[in-house]
């Protein structure tokens, strides 16, 4: 996946023919997407935790 969004932001830098590339740091970002997919099962399933793990696990970030 990091290989085709690389590979895509250095196509549109070419089409613009930019002279640089900045990016956001993207430490943590793995981290918040299952955050944000967890509190979504919480809500979907609130009282049953497999149902959560099962929506979370369908539902990579």
């Amino acid at each position: 996946m990091d290989r085709l969004l690389a590979k895509e932001i250095v196509a549109i830098a070419q089409k613009y023919q930019a002279g640089s590339i900045v990016l956001p740091k993207l430490g943590d970002m793995r981290e918040i997407v299952q955050s944000e997919i967890q509190a979504i099962a919480e809500q979907k399933c609130p009282e049953y935790i497999e149902d959560q793990q099962k929506y979370a696990k369908h539902h990579p970030g």
